[in-house]
């Protein structure tokens, strides 16, 4: 577990931007202009399959900070270290 926390695959795709490469999913959604809660829906559709429940959306929300992509690359991150996405993927 501890391993694909820290994996560099996981990591690189969860940051907003990477000078090297094509924007990543969080990049777009940052620069959309989705409101908040469809971003965090996007990106729980595209990562673990299925919509947030209403209480995943608040819990997102109200521990939002900093600049959007910060928090939606935090979000990703903790998504793809999900057991949800661990053991289904």
């Amino acid at each position: 577990l501890l391993y694909t926390m820290n994996d560099s695959q996981v990591v690189l795709r969860t940051f907003a931007a990477r000078p090297d490469s094509p924007p990543t999913r969080v990049a777009r959604i940052a620069a959309s202009e989705r409101n908040d809660q469809d971003a965090v829906r996007e990106l729980f559709l595209a990562t673990l399959s299925r919509y947030p429940t209403d209480d995943e959306i608040a819990a997102v929300l109200s521990r939002k900070s900093g600049p959007r992509t910060d928090w939606l690359s935090d979000l990703q991150w903790a998504l793809l270290n999900k057991l949800d996405f661990i053991f289904n993927y």
